[in-house]
């Protein structure tokens, strides 16, 4: 398909209105099919890329995302209509979801309310559990299970619509049997931020229980507002192979119930088999936490939250649609690509009729950090170069006050003496950056009574250069207790 001429012609019946994303694998517009009697319906299209088309390993990569998406068939997994062929590439039609992922209702919630409300927060999870446990129990035909596990559960992949509905959206990673490709050793699939141990440290094939742990890990931060890694992916991956997680949710929102704390530290037990042993099972003690709450909240309640939160956003996205359609109906087979608008909604706060706008405006913000961060680091830098600095002219002036041949030890001579001393102190931050500090001090000995002199008589001694002695050794603690654990 070429976007350059009529894109709606190469899909067709579904005519492309919008487009809504890119990755490395597959583009995805919003397309809509139209029938008699001005029937029209919203669908979303998921075209692999042309250029990857004639690659066996990517076309057989996305044909086993068709083909698992095609099976599943639950409330809370986004549905897949069909899977067709255009003259170069491959498609999926799935039901469009009106509404926002779940990293965007965290985003704005944290900002307009100070978080998600508890009821709904437990709501959004278990609802994701119902789903997962659907997905995890699936069987072929023949009735053989198929151990499907999703592999990239995240607030990027949940999607809440304005009805409040809960979704589990993208199976493209996804692992089962009935897959023709399989993940090359050494390779890891998903985002390290939602990984479970396992599946970093590579030793043990990953099954539905890495889902349940980045379902904890998705509770916690839907909890605390707060990411549970927040380093790079690097010392992400150090931490899991350590089996160092935070657990404990209480760790950074006090007033959690017990109960509520409890179900999050199983799931992200760093033992797969300390965790819960299905979602349903988990899907089950959120079920009796919310039973236990003095309020609910219902898809009714979580779809009048959304619209709420992203009222105007709502209302541009609806006003492009309308005006695409219209311009479908009127224009016909002359309605061409140049009319087709970037319908940004998954990667920001925001879902605006600018999609290419919103990337740039990403772009500035991530440059603007970097330079930030590279300013804050020559700073430390600064800071420590001149720490040391200090401490070689400490140390210059102790040696030359020596003379070099005796040492005077006692209080000091009725002479005036200048004490300079200098400390570097460094501390990491909360955002894994280091910090310096350096005090230096300048004073002036008050000159000593001549009672003072008389009492201390100094000590000439030839000066000795000092011994090195090796140094104190420090047992090591052979306990597995989580240091994390008491981080606030």
């Amino acid at each position: 398909m070429t976007t350059s001429s009529n894109p709606g012609a190469a899909f067709g019946k579904y005519h492309v209105i919008a487009e809504l994303g890119r990755g490395g694998m597959a583009k995805v517009y919003l397309a809509v099919v139209r029938g008699p009697a001005g029937f029209s319906k919203l669908l979303v299209l998921k075209q692999l890329r042309a250029n990857l088309s004639s690659d066996a390993d990517f076309l057989a990569m996305f044909l086993d995302e068709a083909r698992l998406a095609a099976r599943l068939n639950h409330a809370n997994i986004v549905q897949t209509n069909e899977v067709g062929q255009t003259a170069d590439s491959y498609f999926m039609a799935m039901e469009f979801l009106d509404g926002q992922p779940l990293v965007n209702l965290m985003k704005r919630a944290a900002k307009e309310m100070g978080g998600l409300p508890l009821p709904v927060a437990l709501r959004i999870v278990a609802d994701v559990c119902a789903g997962l446990s659907y997905a995890h129990t699936l069987k072929d035909f023949g009735g053989e299970p198929l151990h499907v596990v999703h592999r990239d559960i995240s607030p990027q992949n949940i999607f809440i619509t304005y009805g409040g509905q809960v979704k589990v959206v993208d199976f493209g990673i996804a692992k089962a049997t009935s897959q023709s490709v399989e993940t090359q050793t050494g390779v890891l699939k998903g985002k390290v931020a939602y990984m479970p141990p396992e599946q970093v440290q590579g030793k043990t094939e990953v099954d539905h229980r890495a889902d349940i742990f980045a379902i904890g890990v998705v509770l916690f931060e839907a909890l605390t507002t707060t990411r549970l890694w927040g380093m790079p992916d690097v010392d992400i991956i150090r931490e899991l192979l350590s089996g160092r997680v935070l657990r404990s949710p209480k760790v950074r929102r006090a007033d959690l119930p017990e109960e509520v704390d409890k179900i999050a530290q199983r799931a992200l037990a760093p033992e797969r088999d300390d965790r819960y042993a299905s979602a349903l099972d988990m899907q089950r003690d959120l079920e009796r936490a919310i039973t236990n709450l003095p309020t609910r909240a219902t898809s009714h309640e979580i779809g009048e939250l959304m619209t709420k939160l992203f009222a105007k956003e709502r209302v541009e996205i609806s006003a492009v649609i309308q005006k695409q359609i219209q311009t479908l109906e009127k224009d016909g087979e002359e309605f061409v690509a140049a009319s087709i608008p970037n319908l940004t909604i998954g990667g920001g706060l925001t879902m605006t009729p600018s999609g290419q706008a919103t990337r740039a405006e990403g772009s500035r913000a991530a440059a603007s950090r970097a330079r930030k961060e590279k300013s804050k680091r020559a700073r430390v830098a600064g800071v420590v170069a001149f720490a040391l600095a200090l401490c070689g002219v400490a140390v210059w002036i102790g040696v030359s006050r020596m003379g070099g041949t005796t040492v005077t030890t006692g209080t000091q001579t009725p002479s005036t003496s200048t004490t300079v001393a200098a400390t570097v102190t460094t501390s990491a931050t909360a955002s894994g950056s280091a910090s310096a500090s350096v005090s230096a001090s300048a004073s002036a000995a008050r000159p000593a009574s001549a009672a003072d002199a008389s009492a201390a008589k100094p000590i000439a001694r030839p000066w000795v250069p000092p011994q090195w002695a090796p140094p104190p050794t420090t047992a090591i603690p052979t306990t597995t207790s989580n240091p994390l654990g008491d981080r606030k």
